[in-house]
């Protein structure tokens, strides 16, 4: 496996993130949240059919990245513990 990075919410909000997704509640409306300046937070969003009120309140994201080909074809070194 590659290296692994994580991004938290708050690191996202430098990179233009936007999520769009179906209503949670009533799943016919397709919503979106966005980040919209520096001054305030994902506040959420309100969904135009049921009313209901959005906001997101935890995300994550992983991002792998593979190795190169030929790290990968080099076999992997293990440790074994030999008692007798």
């Amino acid at each position: 496996m590659g290296k692994i990075s994580k991004y938290s919410i708050e690191r996202l909000r430098e990179r233009n993130v936007e999520l769009r997704f179906d209503c949670p509640y009533c799943g016919s409306a397709r919503i979106g949240i966005k980040y919209r300046n520096k001054t305030d937070f994902w506040d959420g969003i309100t969904c135009p059919k049921c009313k209901s009120r959005v906001i997101l309140d935890n995300l994550s994201l992983t991002v792998v990245q593979d190795k190169p080909a030929e790290e990968e074809s080099r076999p992997m070194v293990s440790e074994s513990i030999y008692t007798s």
